[in-house]
């Protein structure tokens, strides 16, 4: 126990009256005359020892009462574990959690609401010498600076919503980080918040053990809540006038089956598909919605359902783009492939183009979506390396051997997981089997019929996959061997067949699979990559463009007057547009070059906050290890709570009025033992 003014308690020598007073009775007897006194003697006695007794509870009640008196004018206290040291210049941090989830319902009013309130109500218990400062998600500059209590408060009522979540380790680093931190010799951070589990990282806190931890928090109402996770596309290929299935993820975070909520899609605002789910209580579900477009351009998804109240997560924007054209690249050896020739120039939608390898421009091979190499018998290293980039970053690649194979060839091969044997086998045989699971082969056949026109080989060379590859067959031919071999490179595909494009090979070139088969295989990894970016998880959008001029790509927001000019990073072959977590809302953005648009790409809001489920007191002291901090203390969101926190951290427990009472009783007690004690 500690006091506040000590000086008071030489006011106990003030013990030594009432002592005084009754070790010197100075009152005068009076004697009185008897006969005979035998009689009167015992009843003396017993009096004597009587009023003795009496005199010495008076004394003690006297005592107690001056010492309560002075104790109480001491103004006695226990000291909390957040105690501020008197005369000594403090800085309070008032953190506010702005998150999405904050707009659950309370007592009568969002958490967010009661979070401002709370932190309002203890400025306004808060001593008036104290400097304050204000954080929340954005980090925003204007609050890294001391405010008094009034200004604290304009700034609490200026607060924005909806910011992106930040974790718990990340506020207390922000505030130990302030530059003008160490100039206070105490520190308080109240961390307003409703707990979710997602902001917590335990393994990433750093230790401050200067600070007074106190976590106040806000208890929501809300328990229940159903949200779209995420979409994509069933197929990698979306094509112009062909129905697409995109995938569309909704998950109930409730203890509530869901039944019959409608899941609407729209693009580019006209409604396309709508379709009714149900959700047990804490699981999810996949619903296909179908769509169409029906010619190239860049399209823009929303897709939607109605969860009130929590509302932020019911939306999922996505887009994607469907080439105005597709350039596909030939290089030959010494003529170009009349079939290739012959498929591509013939469809506007392709922008075709054959060159010699002795003449090719190794540079611009990245501004195609399909490069088919025919029959190469040597492959330059700097062409090896040109490819391989051109892989990893997306494109396509079709491989075709030349009339031989030799070890020069085979060692570039290698690298995509295979080679071809050196010898030809000419033992004619036909395809067999299909991988008709495979994206190539979607929407090509309804149900493969038994007797299907399958392509005839007449000689070949067997495809050997090395140990550990990833390479595998799409299409077998009937002694087993892969007549069309499949492996993803990077974020690109690698297709190699058995055999050229030629006639006395295979007839290939004339079945009913060659269209679709290389149509798609130029189309894929050009329709949607990328359907949507998360802040703070997807914080890189890359184009395929080996521009280099000073002219920098800009995000332009559609709805408002929201534009930035990225980190534009430029590597070989493509850009790099780096947001460093600038988009400030979700919706649909354009990228810009100049005046014209080069692409669109889709916000969404981080789903962690989607998942209500919170700490209690118990888990959350657990994870905050009290050796990190000077103190850490947990309230309830509530007026007499904050009183109480605000008065404990100044002057601590307050003994005060407890000593007053004991006072009053003992003057009490007095007053009934002289009156009733004859």
């Amino acid at each position: 126990m500690e006091f506040i003014y000590p000086g008071i308690l030489f006011g106990l020598f003030a013990l030594a009256l009432p002592v005084v007073i009754h070790l010197f009775n100075f009152k005068r007897h009076k004697t009185v005359y008897f006969s005979n006194i035998e009689l009167l003697r015992n009843i003396k006695q017993q009096t004597n020892k009587t009023n003795k007794l009496k005199h010495l509870i008076i004394l003690l009640l006297r005592l107690l009462l001056i010492f309560s008196l002075v104790i109480s004018f001491a103004q006695p206290y226990f000291p909390s574990e957040n105690q501020l040291i008197p005369n000594v210049q403090n800085l309070t941090g008032i953190y506010i959690d702005n998150s999405k989830s904050m707009q659950s319902q309370g007592d009568g009013a969002s958490l967010f609401d009661q979070a401002r309130q709370g932190a309002k109500q203890l400025i306004s218990e808060t001593d008036k010498e104290t400097r304050f400062v204000i954080t929340e998600n954005n980090f925003l500059p204007k609050h890294n600076f001391t405010l008094n209590g009034q200004e604290a408060t304009i700034d609490i009522d200026d607060l924005p919503f909806a910011a992106p979540p930040s974790e718990f380790s990340q506020i207390i680093r922000h505030f130990k980080n302030l530059k003008f931190s160490s100039d206070f010799e105490q520190k308080t951070l109240y961390f307003f918040s409703d707990f979710q589990k997602s902001i917590f990282n335990q393994n990433e806190l750093e230790s401050d053990t200067s600070l007074n931890l106190v976590l106040v928090q806000s208890e929501s109402s809300t328990k229940n809540n159903v949200y779209i996770d995420s979409c994509w596309f069933s197929s990698p290929v979306v094509q112009a006038g062909f129905v697409a299935d995109l995938i569309v993820r909704i998950k109930n975070a409730g203890t509530e089956d869901i039944k019959g909520l409608p899941v609407q899609l729209k693009i580019n605002d006209i409604q396309k598909s709508v379709s009714n789910i149900d959700i047990e209580a804490g699981k999810h579900t996949e619903t296909k919605l179908q769509l169409m477009v029906d010619k190239p351009g860049i399209y823009r998804g929303l897709l939607s359902i109605n969860d009130y109240p929590i509302v932020f997560d019911d939306d999922l924007y996505f887009s994607f783009t469907i080439a105005q054209q597709i350039k596909v690249l030939e290089i030959n050896q010494l003529v170009q492939n009349y079939w290739l020739k012959t498929l591509f120039e013939q469809e506007p939608l392709f922008k075709y183009e054959s060159r010699n390898v002795k003449q090719l421009d190794f540079q611009g091979i990245n501004d195609f979506n399909l490069i088919i190499i025919n029959e190469l018998t040597t492959i330059p290293p700097s062409l090896d390396l040109s490819l391989k980039e051109f892989v990893k970053q997306g494109g396509n690649l079709v491989i075709l051997p030349g009339q031989q194979v030799n070890a020069g060839t085979n060692t570039f091969y290698r690298d995509f997981g295979f080679q071809y044997a050196k010898d030809a086998d000419t033992s004619k045989t036909s395809v067999f089997k299909l991988n008709d699971n495979h994206f190539l082969f979607k929407d090509i056949f309804v149900k493969l019929p038994e007797n299907a026109d399958l392509p005839v080989v007449i000689k070949y060379f067997p495809i050997q996959l090395l140990a550990g590859s990833s390479a595998f067959s799409l299409m077998e031919m009937l002694n087993g061997n892969p007549f069309l071999l499949g492996n993803q490179f990077g974020l690109g595909q690698i297709y190699a067949f058995a055999f050229p494009f030629n006639e006395k090979w295979s007839n290939f070139s004339q079945n009913n699979l060659f269209v679709p088969l290389m149509y798609k295989m130029s189309f894929i990894n050009n329709s949607n990559t990328g359907l949507y970016a998360v802040p703070g998880q997807t914080d890189r959008y890359t184009l395929r463009s080996n521009r280099m001029d000073d002219q920098p790509f800009r995000i332009v927001a559609i709805k408002d007057n929201f534009e930035i000019i990225p980190e534009n990073r430029f590597t070989e072959g493509k850009t790099d547009l780096i947001f460093h977590g600038m988009i400030p809302s979700p919706g649909f953005y354009n990228i810009m070059l100049g005046d014209s648009l080069v692409s669109s790409i889709a916000f969404n809001e981080n789903r962690k906050e989607s998942v209500l489920e919170y700490y209690n007191e118990t888990e959350v002291m657990k994870l905050l290890p009290e050796e990190k901090f000077k103190s850490v203390t947990f309230i309830k969101n509530n007026q007499s709570e904050m009183r109480n926190i605000v008065k404990n951290s100044e002057s601590g427990r307050q003994l005060w009025k407890f000593f007053i009472i004991l006072a009053l009783i003992f003057m009490f007690a007095e007053g009934l033992l002289l009156r009733l004690w004859k």
